[in-house]
């Protein structure tokens, strides 16, 4: 669907839907890189919807990734009300304050959070990171161990994330190269059911990346911008 929305941005192809599916079930490295999702448990307290933007904030990391610059996670933040993705190279060995820098990122773009949820982590259920929440006046909720679900936008698009980057991988692109193009890549597709992607919900437009692809359109005497690019 969210294939089908990007290319109909850009051009009108008949029979659209049925050419992205044939397409999808043929091509070897969406099979690879695709898992079927396991059938959801609904939950019983559901999380209150946002009124606002970057109100409710959903954290987790994505861990075990090879080491690149020093850098072997990502740490991954998601609007619970637009979808929005923003995702950050990190460590394993980051401690609470290192998590805390990373957060102020993201705060200077959409301003605090009123609530942030994750699991329970240790580098965020320590006396120090619930006394940063506490100074900066964020409402921190943590999953129970039986119910990770409570953290399942964060754990969905962990999911999306990965599948992509496994893409990537297939294409010989360092998983930290690709990470820009693929927070671009998750907020300009359509949210299911809103019909907008995380990009024109938050800013109101979509913003202009130029006729994509890139690949291919500098001359000679520029390849290394191809190479860059690619």
């Amino acid at each position: 669907r969210r294939t089908c929305s990007l290319l109909s941005r850009f051009c009108m192809i008949p029979q659209l839907k049925q050419r992205v599916s044939f397409h999808i079930m043929h091509c070897v490295v969406c099979q690879r890189c695709n898992s079927d999702n396991q059938r959801f448990h609904p939950i019983i307290n559901l999380m209150p919807f946002p009124n606002e933007r970057w109100e409710i904030v959903h954290l987790d990391w994505i861990v075990g990734l090879p080491a690149e610059n020093g850098f072997d996670s990502v740490l991954v933040f998601v609007d619970a009300g637009s979808r929005m993705v923003h995702l950050r190279k990190t460590k394993a060995s980051s401690s609470a304050l290192d998590t805390a820098k990373i957060l102020l990122e993201i705060v200077a773009l959409h301003g605090l959070p009123r609530v942030l949820i994750s699991d329970r982590d240790v580098r965020i259920s320590g006396l120090v990171w619930q006394e940063l929440c506490k100074l900066m006046d964020i409402d921190h909720r943590m999953s129970s161990p039986f119910h990770p679900q409570t953290n399942g936008k964060a754990e969905r698009t962990i999911q999306t994330v990965k599948r992509i980057l496994m893409t990537a991988a297939d294409s010989n692109v360092p998983w930290s190269e690709a990470l820009p193009l693929v927070e671009i890549a998750m907020n300009r597709a359509e949210v299911p059911n809103v019909c907008l992607s995380p990009y024109e919900i938050v800013c109101g437009v979509q913003p202009y990346f130029g006729d994509v692809p890139w690949r291919g359109k500098s001359r000679k005497a520029f390849a290394s911008a191809d190479e860059f690019l690619e």
